[in-house]
């Protein structure tokens, strides 16, 4: 059996099994005859939506009175290494740290240096810094860190991209094309490769073939907002003006609420004979232009301080994910740490901080980082997973639990959040109730780890008809996904 519990973004790291004792089992067989008939419709209609992680009411024995009965597979894996808390817990920064916008960018060059010093050969450190350049407008620096990212990896997507752009800003649309168009035949594919070709083709005036390379992209990206912007633009161009008002639609659907994807929509609109629809788009393009406007003189008092501030915190974060991909934990907690300190609301920054404690086993760190991510983007599903992941290992059950199921809530069709929650009840000391999840997540997809999960449960239920059956049906999913050379 694989890994009990995932960091989402971090598959690598597993946490470490519960152990049991005669005590806790005898409290636990009390419990489980009393909750068993309960169903998991009830269980996810009541108990995750009326109560939050801190509360007591979980249908999983507390840490304090019952530590989870471990068994299964499992069992071999146990290991010492339980989680040790820091010596000094973190805090989450209020409010950013009131730096001067020039010693910002002087850091962040600094910091870009250090790790071009340190991975001199890492296409991923090269363009990462060639990034924060391109941001500054140091196309000079940026050009000559892209190139040797090409020369260590000559199909770097990014490389070529920002290549790509530095030729088209100086108006070496035919060159920048050709990069592009060399990239996609490599399959390096991206909406951003295909956003950026169909852009330097219009820029030479072929609408007509960035229309269809905007197309194309689109049927690999359909959520992309600047593909369905750009595809708009020039269909509007070509006068095609119910095609372009339909891209123009979908674009500020998915996010593209700018000023000039209201000018073009009005556009549209206008052309069309539509009046009242064109008049309502240009007001929105008016307010939004105005919002957008800087008065003279107010640039490097207002606009530069907060653009230097967000162009750093990117280029940090990036830092920080070329630092870990490098097993360099400590100096991408270092270098994560600052991103927060300047931005303490960045997601990106927090979501791969949280992963490095995670991976330091800092576990209660990562739950007050994860914590933050939930109130700052409470939609995202994979917050409410991971923190799920963490708590468990905490040994902060009903934190735990909560998680899982508003992930379950949040996602009810999929599989993995069932798995999850199957996984936790049965290392939890639950596993009829975790038998009962891992059939969930069986109906809802049929995978060989989700039947083997299954027949892990049913086998220390000690239904080993059960079990067996589960483990031959997973093995029917295994080999018919195999190549038939590989079949056995």
């Amino acid at each position: 059996m694989g890994p009990l519990f995932r960091f989402h973004g971090n598959p690598q790291v597993t946490s470490p099994p519960y152990g049991s004792t005669p005590s806790d089992i005898a409290a636990l067989s009390r419990w489980r005859r009393a909750c068993v008939p309960m169903l998991l419709a009830v269980m996810l209609s009541t108990i995750a939506c009326t109560r939050s992680p801190q509360e007591s009411t979980s249908i999983v024995p507390s840490a304090d009175s019952a530590q989870a009965k471990h068994a299964g597979e499992g069992a071999a894996n146990a290991k010492s290494d339980k989680p040790t808390p820091a010596a000094i817990p973190f805090t989450l920064p209020a409010t950013a740290v009131a730096t001067p916008p020039a010693q910002i960018q002087a850091e962040t060059e600094a910091a870009a240096a250090a790790l071009c010093k340190r991975f001199p050969k890492s296409p991923a450190a090269l363009h990462a810094a060639a990034m924060l350049h391109a941001d500054l407008h140091q196309t000079a620096k940026a050009e000559d860190l892209w190139r040797k990212c090409r020369a260590l990896d000559p199909d770097h997507a990014g490389a070529a991209i920002g290549l790509a752009t530095i030729a088209s800003g100086r108006g070496d649309d035919e060159a920048a094309v050709q990069i592009l168009r060399e990239a996609l035949a490599k399959n390096r594919r991206s909406a951003e490769m295909y956003y950026y070709l169909a852009m330097s083709l219009a820029k030479q005036g072929e609408n007509e073939e960035a229309v269809r390379i905007a197309q194309q992209g689109l049927g690999l990206f359909p959520q992309s907002s600047s593909l369905w912007l750009l595809l708009g633009e020039n269909q509007l161009r070509l006068g095609r003006l119910p095609d372009a008002e339909e891209s123009l639609r979908k674009a500020i659907d998915l996010g593209a609420r700018t000023a000039g994807a209201y000018h073009a929509l009005s556009n549209a609109c206008a052309r069309q004979g539509k009046t009242k629809e064109a008049e309502t788009f240009r007001q929105r393009f008016t307010e939004l232009q105005a919002k957008q406007a800087t008065p003279a003189g107010q640039w490097s008092e207002t606009v530069y301080p907060g653009l230097i501030r967000h162009v750093a915190v990117a280029a940090l974060a990036n830092f920080g994910e070329v630092y870990a991909q490098q097993q360099a934990p400590e100096e991408a907690h270092a270098i994560l740490r600052q991103a927060v300190a300047l931005d303490p609301a960045n997601p990106r920054a927090l979501s791969l901080l949280a992963t490095i404690f995670y991976s330091q086993k800092r576990l209660a760190d990562a739950q007050t980082v994860l914590r933050r991510l939930i109130d700052l983007e409470p939609t995202n599903p994979f917050h409410q997973f991971n923190l799920g992941n963490v708590s468990s290992e905490l040994d902060d059950l009903p934190a735990a639990e909560a998680a899982y199921l508003r992930f379950i809530q949040m996602n009810p069709h999929s599989a993995i959040g069932y798995e999850a929650l199957a996984k936790f009840y049965w290392k939890a000391g639950a596993p009829e109730q975790g038998r009962l999840v891992a059939e969930e997540a069986i109906r809802r997809e049929a995978t060989p780890e989700g039947l083997r999960l299954l027949a892990s449960i049913c086998r220390d239920l000690g239904d080993d008809a059960a079990a067996q059956q589960a483990e031959a049906t997973a093995e029917q999913l295994t080999n018919a996904s195999r190549p038939a050379s590989e079949a056995p």
